[in-house]
C-alpha cells in the first residue's frame, strides 16, 4: 500500500533513487514497486536502460517527476552526499579542491589518507557535459551512447585498490618488505585473468565486424604501425585502424568494453572524459581509433586505442600485459560545463612547487620559461632526459605525499593489479631517486611544465599552450614502452 503513495510529489521509491540508495531500492522493487528507467540508471542495468530507450528516446530528457524533477542523466551518477570533515577523514574521502577545503586536503595527505582516492560523489562528469546539449547524429555523439558508456565504466570509483595501503607517507626504506612469494604467485595469477578478459573482448569485437571493418582494424604484430603513433587531432596526423564513427552501435560497445577491460574504471572515465571535450572544440568525437595487431590469443599479440589527446598501447605476450606508453591530454583545462578532466595532474604538481622553499624551489625550477612542448614527442622508444629539478630524497612528508599523488594518478588509470606493480618498481628502483623539475609560470591559467624522472620511468606533462590551459602529457618506460620486456 505504502509503495507508491507518494510523499508530496515523491513517492518511497523515488526517494531512494533521489539518494541513491540501491539497498532501499532492491527492497522495492522485491515487494512489487515498478521498475522504471531511473531506477535501471542507479542499479547501472544497461540493458534495461537501452530498453526503455529504444521502446520511447524521448526518456533520455525527461524528468522523473516523483524524483526531484530531474532527467535520467542525473541517475546514472554515482550518489553525492553531503558529509562532514571527519567523515571525510574516516572514510579516505578526498574533500574537493575549493578554497574552503584546501586545508582539510593538506591535513587528509599528513593523516595519510589517500588524496588520489576520488569520492564515491564525484559526479560523472562526461553526463554532465552532454545532458543539456543538442548535437547531430551524424556529427556528434548522443546521449544515449554517453549514458550507456558511463554505466559501462562504473563512474566515480575509488583509486585506493592501486596503491599499497601500508605504504605510509615520506617512507622509502620499506617500500618492499611486505613483498611476499604468495603475493607473487597472486599477481600472476591476476595478470593471467587480465590478459584472458582483454583477448576474450579482443576477439568478440573483432568478430562483430565485417570482413572491410576488419581489413582496416588488424595490422601485423610486427609493423611498424604498431609504434607509430600520435596525440593531436586525425586531420593533423592521419590515423590507422577502424574509427567508431564507421562502427555500428554494438560494434561501438564491444570496442568500449575492451578498453574498459584494458585500463581501470578510473581510466575509462578519463577516457570519456576526454572524448567529451571534443564538442567543446567543435572535432568529432567519434574520431577514436581501433587497431589490432596480430591475432588475439596467438601471442605475441596487441591493440591500441588513439584519437585526440589519447593515446592508449596495450602488448600481450606470455601471459603478460605491457601498457606503455600512455598519453593523456587536455584541452580546455575547464570547459563551460565545468568538467575537468585533468585537475589534480595539474594540481597537485603546482602544490607541490609552491610547497617548496628557498634553495629547494630554485633548484626544482630549472628554467624560468616553460618548454613549450614534451621533449620526447611521439618517438618510439626513449632514454632518460638529462636530470634536472630536486631529488625527492630532498622533500618532506608532505611533499613526499603529493609526488606519490601525481604517480598514482597516472597509474591509476591502469588495471589495479598493474599499477600496483608499476608502483612497487618505482618503489624498488628508488623512489628518493626521482627528480621533480619545473618550468614556467607557478600561477593557475599560465604556460608550464613539470617533468617527473625515476630509474624505470619519465613523466612528461605540458600545459604552454593556450594560456597554460591545454595539457599535453607522457608515461614513458624505459624497458616497457611497447611491451619491450616481454621478449
Amino acid at each position: 500500500m505504502l509503495l507508491n503513495l507518494p510523499n508530496g510529489n515523491e513517492t518511497a521509491l523515488g526517494a531512494a533513487c533521489q539518494m541513491k540508495r540501491k539497498d532501499i531500492i532492491e527492497f522495492l522493487l522485491a515487494q512489487g514497486a515498478p521498475m522504471d528507467i531511473y531506477v535501471a540508471c542507479v542499479l547501472g542495468l544497461t540493458d534495461k536502460v537501452a530498453a526503455f530507450l529504444d521502446a520511447d528516446p524521448s526518456l533520455i530528457n525527461r524528468k522523473n517527476k516523483q524524483s526531484h524533477v530531474k532527467p535520467p542523466v542525473v541517475f546514472a551518477q554515482k550518489p553525492r552526499r553531503q558529509i562532514t570533515g571527519q567523515q571525510r577523514l574516516n572514510h579516505a574521502v578526498e574533500p574537493t579542491v575549493g578554497r574552503q577545503d584546501r586545508g582539510l586536503h593538506r591535513y587528509n595527505r599528513r593523516q595519510n589518507v589517500q588524496s588520489s582516492a576520488k569520492s564515491a560523489g564525484r559526479r560523472a562528469t562526461v553526463l554532465v557535459v552532454l545532458s543539456d546539449r543538442r548535437y547531430a547524429m551524424n556529427q556528434k555523439l548522443n546521449r544515449r551512447d554517453v549514458l550507456r558508456w558511463s554505466i559501462l565504466a562504473g563512474t566515480g570509483g575509488l583509486l585506493a585498490a592501486c596503491t599499497p595501503a601500508t605504504q605510509k607517507s615520506g617512507s622509502y626504506a620499506n617500500a618492499n618488505q611486505t613483498a611476499t612469494s604468495a603475493s607473487h604467485t597472486t599477481a600472476a595469477t591476476s595478470a593471467t585473468t587480465l590478459v584472458s578478459k582483454i583477448t576474450q573482448a579482443a576477439t568478440q569485437f573483432l568478430a562483430a565486424l565485417d570482413d572491410s571493418q576488419r581489413a582496416k582494424a588488424i595490422y601485423a604484430f610486427t609493423d611498424s604501425e604498431r609504434t607509430r603513433w600520435h596525440w593531436t587531432t586525425p586531420s593533423g596526423f592521419p590515423r590507422n585502424g577502424l574509427p567508431l564513427r564507421e562502427m555500428d552501435q554494438s560494434q561501438q560497445d564491444l570496442a568500449l568494453a575492451l578498453l574498459h577491460k584494458s585500463v581501470s574504471d578510473r581510466g575509462f572515465q578519463k577516457v570519456l572524459d576526454i572524448i567529451s571535450l571534443q564538442n567543446d572544440l567543435g572535432n568529432d568525437p567519434q574520431l577514436y581509433y581501433i587497431t589490432v595487431f596480430g591475432t588475439p590469443g596467438a601471442e605475441p599479440w596487441g591493440w591500441r586505442f588513439e584519437g585526440h589527446h589519447i593515446s592508449r598501447h596495450f602488448t600481450l605476450a606470455h601471459n603478460q600485459l605491457a601498457v606503455m606508453p600512455f598519453f593523456l591530454g587536455a584541452w580546455p583545462t575547464v570547459n563551460n560545463a565545468g568538467l575537468k578532466a585533468m585537475e589534480r595532474e595539474e594540481w597537485a604538481a603546482r602544490e607541490l612547487i609552491t610547497a617548496l622553499e628557498g634553495s629547494k624551489r630554485q633548484t626544482a625550477i630549472f628554467q624560468a620559461r616553460t618548454l613549450t612542448q614534451h621533449v620526447t614527442q611521439n618517438q618510439a622508444y626513449v632514454k632518460p632526459l638529462d636530470p634536472v629539478g630536486l631529488a625527492a630524497s630532498e622533500f618532506n612528508a608532505d611533499q613526499q605525499a603529493l609526488l606519490q599523488e601525481i604517480i598514482q594518478l597516472y597509474l591509476g588509470t591502469l588495471p589495479a593489479d598493474l599499477a600496483a606493480t608499476h608502483i612497487e618498481r618505482i618503489h624498488t628502483a628508488g623512489l628518493e631517486q626521482i627528480r621533480f623539475g619545473w618550468a614556467g609560470a607557478l600561477e593557475p591559467r599560465k604556460p608550464y611544465y613539470y617533468r617527473l624522472q625515476g630509474p624505470t620511468f619519465l613523466l612528461e606533462h605540458d600545459n604552454s599552450r593556450n594560456g597554460g590551459t591545454h595539457i599535453h602529457s607522457v608515461w614513458r618506460d624505459f624497458a616497457e614502452d611497447f611491451g619491450q620486456q616481454l621478449g
